[in-house]
């Protein structure tokens, strides 16, 4: 039976290289029921992937301090792949492929184990600090395409009570902020994270997370270890705490977060479950052979077409049989992540992709050696076919440029070497604080410009005057069919999705119909829904 919920876990444990004490770790996590456990200083050198009970313990290649997870029962035969940072030591992830809801549907699992470097190094050496945060900025960026990305780990910083306008922390918390805690507040701010055992309600012993001396024996409590998750899964928080009555000995408290799987639909969905129009191949246009045939076929097609009494279905049956032709005639764009990629490319792709996967499961020295030989062959290989294929690309658009005429011609040079731009848009709220998350951007966006083309501040035109009657001077079949011959090609598409070159290559079939309805909507007064439009933020060079 599969468990409702998750138990994430971090300990420092201070060093694993007894089996007793292995064990002891083991027991800990069996007593509380945890799927994963990020540990940091393991003290163990070699790469270990051992086997205890039902549980694993495996530790990536990270030398010096040694991270290390160690997975439940649960989520063992889940393990897709773990690996540490390339330019740090201090950072680790274990990937999960967890089964979602029934069938063969899975979501990817992100888990990061991070061990920040403590106050004694970052006061000799601040730039230490900053090189920590900047990779584990660029691991998080790297597992964009996870569903699900938690950060556990001893990050050495205290971050102290929650200041105005934070929302990565909690209102229950310990000490006051230090130079670290600075920067994992201003981390988690800037990546959308929330430090989830800082916003239950518990006693003080149970938010300590390290317990330590002064040279004079006062004692010290301090919350230096943190989980942290996304704002958009904070609904599935159900409890973080530490906890201290442990049997593997260190100086750090188990800290234990809970999150719901029950809840996990109402934060992600599978990308299959999402409306979606697939973008239609319209290149094939530029071939005379497909604009005569996609004009015939629409002949044929409009033959078929029933009108009723409502405009709206009439436009909605009209636009599917379009999208319906186009997608017979044209089909549909193929996926490429590079305009001049072959098959051959990718097919060496895969292969390499899998060279490394099979060095990074492999012990053996001379077994790695070679197949990182046989790798970098093939790498060599895609960079020689890709050189080739980018400049018999490039050829071809400078051909292509050189056929237009002068005007054309000067667009499409600077649309060609341009540099496309990030798609990100920087969005502020009215305190100044920048919003991360796609769907607060939309929310500001939107909101602005309800206040500024609203019904408050324009006045609302009502669509009809009179009473229905005929028109005087109807639309016809050349009006409508003038109006598509001037559509230019390659503008983007409204929200019903319908690119203009199938109304301007459908005529006059089309034509002849799109009168018709709209002559019956002057006629009738049975409005259309033509007030729809899809708002894009252009971001101003150099503003925020």
């Amino acid at each position: 039976m599969r468990k409702e919920e998750w138990r994430f876990g971090t300990l420092n444990a201070r060093g694993l290289s007894s089996v007793a004490k292995r064990r002891a770790l083991v027991r800990d996590v069996e007593k509380f029921n945890l799927d994963i456990i990020a540990l940091q200083e393991t003290k163990l050198q070699e790469n270990l992937n051992e086997r205890i009970d039902e549980h694993q313990l495996f530790k990536p290649d990270t030398p010096a301090r040694g991270l290390g997870f160690l997975v439940g029962p649960t989520l063992t035969s889940s393990l897709h792949s773990a690996w540490s940072a390339r330019d740090t030591e201090h950072i680790a992830v274990a990937q999960f492929h967890v089964p979602y809801r029934t069938g063969n549907r899975w979501l990817l699992l992100s888990v990061v184990n991070a061990h920040g470097p403590t106050s004694a190094i970052t006061g000799k050496a601040p730039e230490e600090l900053e090189k920590f945060y900047d990779s584990l900025t660029n691991v998080i960026h790297d597992l964009r395409n996870s569903a699900l990305v938690f950060v556990l780990g001893d990050f050495n910083s205290k971050v102290g009570p929650r200041r105005d306008g934070e929302a990565c922390i909690g209102r229950h918390t310990k000490g006051q902020r230090n130079r670290n805690g600075d920067a994992l507040v201003h981390f988690a701010d800037m990546n959308g994270f929330l430090l989830a055992n800082t916003c239950f309600q518990h006693p003080s012993r149970h938010l300590t997370t390290w317990e330590g001396r002064c040279p004079g024996g006062t004692p010290i409590y301090n919350e230096i270890d943190f989980v942290l998750c996304k704002h958009n899964t904070k609904s599935l928080l159900q409890d973080a705490r530490s906890y201290a009555g442990i049997e593997t000995s260190s100086d750090h408290r188990l800290v234990i977060c809970r999150f719901s799987r029950k809840l996990l639909p109402s934060v992600w969905k599978p990308k299959g479950r999402r409306a979606s129009v697939k973008p239609l191949n319209l290149g094939k246009f530029s071939c005379g052979d497909a604009r005569c045939k996609f004009t015939e076929e629409m002949e044929k097609e409009t033959t078929k077409f029933c009108c009723k009494p409502d405009p709206n279905s009439n436009m909605h049956s009209l636009n599917k049989a379009l999208r319906g032709v186009a997608a017979t005639v044209l089909g549909y764009r193929p996926k490429s992540s590079l305009p001049y990629a072959t098959v051959e490319v990718e097919a060496l792709s895969i292969r390499q992709k899998k060279l490394r996967m099979d060095i990074n499961s492999t012990r053996d020295i001379a077994k790695r050696k070679k197949l990182q030989q046989e790798r970098n062959k093939i790498q060599n290989q895609i960079k020689r076919k890709l050189r080739q294929l980018a400049s018999d690309y490039l050829d071809g658009q400078v051909k292509r440029i050189e056929d237009l005429k002068d005007n054309a011609q000067m667009f499409a040079a600077v649309k060609q070497l341009q540099p496309k731009r990030d798609g990100a848009v920087t969005v502020a709220d009215m305190n100044g604080k920048r919003i991360l998350t796609n769907e607060g951007k939309a929310k500001v966006v939107a909101k602005h410009f309800q206040q500024q083309l609203g019904p408050a501040t324009c006045r609302v035109i009502e669509p009809f005057e009179g009473i229905p009657r005929p028109l005087d001077c109807p639309i016809t079949q050349h009006e409508a069919a003038h109006s598509f011959r001037r559509l230019k090609n390659g503008r983007a598409c409204g929200p019903d999705e319908l690119p203009a070159e199938l109304l301007k290559y459908s005529r006059p079939a089309t034509a002849k119909l799109i009168s018709s309805i709209l002559n019956n909507v002057f006629e009738t007064h049975q409005g259309i829904e033509v007030g729809k439009g899809t708002l894009i933020p252009l971001q101003k060079p150099g503003k925020p």
